[in-house]
């Protein structure tokens, strides 16, 4: 791919990436600065980067656009791990759903460190209202790897899970997204205890 714009250098700019960071889905998800960082100034290639991951993730979202989206869909998971699975840093992202569980958003809703991020019921459920949407789905990284959730993430899920309730916002699920491993709440049972 990249010696469509740096023909001369592209095995040494694709080794030299691919030494630092290990996988194609992280070279996709560094910033411009990490990236520079390894190849130089070199804008083509940052560009063609950022352009090639974008057309991935759109790709990837179209397939779930105007569908019947359920948590545990291949569909689904196949964009939250190219869109996020590869992130240095943790993030939030809701996937909102109306009453017959199609897309109506999927926003970014915090972004954190490398082991933390604070999230606000409050602002997820005001967007869900905006959206009017019915359901959501809560999905957050860890870029360690380890897809366990953690004491944090079931408290904040069973408090938004109740405020949602209150308002007539389901909480369908939570995925935790790790690199190209993921864990589901509702497929583990963990909702069961949350009611």
């Amino acid at each position: 791919m990249i010696a469509h714009v740096a023909p001369n250098d592209a095995f040494a700019l694709s080794t030299a990436l691919l030494y630092e960071f290990n996988s194609l889905g992280r070279i996709f998800n560094e910033t411009a600065e990490a990236l520079q960082r390894v190849i130089g100034s070199n804008d083509k290639v940052i560009g063609l980067l950022d352009s090639a991951h974008a057309a991935n993730c759109i790709s990837l979202k179209s397939e779930i656009t105007r569908k019947v989206v359920d948590s545990t869909n291949q569909e689904l998971i196949d964009y939250l791990v190219a869109s996020m699975g590869s992130l240095s840093t943790e993030q939030l992202r809701v996937v909102f759903l109306d009453r017959s569980s199609q897309l109506v958003g999927d926003e970014v809703m915090a972004e954190g460190t490398l082991t933390t991020l604070t999230a606000y019921p409050r602002q997820i459920i005001r967007r869900a209202l905006e959206l009017s949407a019915c359901g959501l789905i809560l999905v957050h990284n860890h870029p360690g790897g380890g897809t366990e959730p953690s004491h944090a993430d079931l408290n904040f899920t069973r408090e938004l899970a109740s405020i949602g309730r209150q308002m007539e916002i389901e909480v369908k699920d939570h995925i935790i997204i790790a690199a190209n491993r993921w864990f589901s709440f509702s497929r583990q049972g963990l909702f069961e205890w949350m009611s």
